[in-house]
């Protein structure tokens, strides 16, 4: 079993990541590095092990947990410059330039499933809203309309709401603040 240094199969993203600093930066670092075991067994605590570190080398690379105590005593920690949790990566695919107009373009930044809840949502918010309307006795401005007239008019307002144009006018409070809600 390896026991000693940086195993030479496996040597853990911190090395990986001095390796990298150390071409780009072309310094060496592999003579000179300690490598940290349970202090535990030594009857010492890892802040005391970082306190070494930091008194005894240049750089210290760890997953050290930054806390107040640490700070207190002279403990420097670098801020990250780039978070690298939100990347989107895609494979990349060919593509043929092409002079044909390709009058659907518009729908490609997204999914189907995305257009599909879009639309879906179009349709519940207006069927929402008018539910709300009706039980509060209201008809959004059209009482001498047949059931279908109204209905078309709340479902042409919700989806004129789809391009930010709100429309509506609701009477009662619940339609109100829904409208409020599918506004923001």
């Amino acid at each position: 079993e390896f026991r000693k240094g940086i195993h030479p199969d496996n040597p853990g993203l911190a090395a990986l990541l001095m390796d990298e600093l150390g071409r780009r930066g072309k310094f060496t670092w592999r003579d000179t590095f300690g490598v940290f075991y349970d202090p535990g067994q030594y009857g010492e605590s890892w802040t005391d092990v970082l306190l070494w570190g930091v008194d005894t080398y240049d750089i210290n690379v760890d997953w050290w947990a930054k806390n107040l105590q640490r700070m207190n005593l002279g403990v420097a920690f670098l801020n990250e410059w780039y978070d690298s949790s939100i990347i989107l990566i895609t494979k990349e695919t060919s593509t043929e330039i092409s002079d044909e107009i390709n009058f659907w373009n518009w729908l490609r930044p997204y999914d189907w499933r995305v257009w599909l809840l879009t639309l879906f949502t179009i349709l519940l918010s207006g069927l929402v809203s008018q539910l709300l309307e009706w039980l509060g006795g209201e008809y959004n401005g059209c009482d001498d309309c047949s059931f279908w007239e109204w209905f078309g008019r709340n479902f042409y307002l919700s989806a004129i709401n789809f391009t930010q144009v709100y429309e509506f006018t609701p009477k009662t409070f619940a339609s109100r603040l829904f409208g409020i809600s599918m506004a923001l």
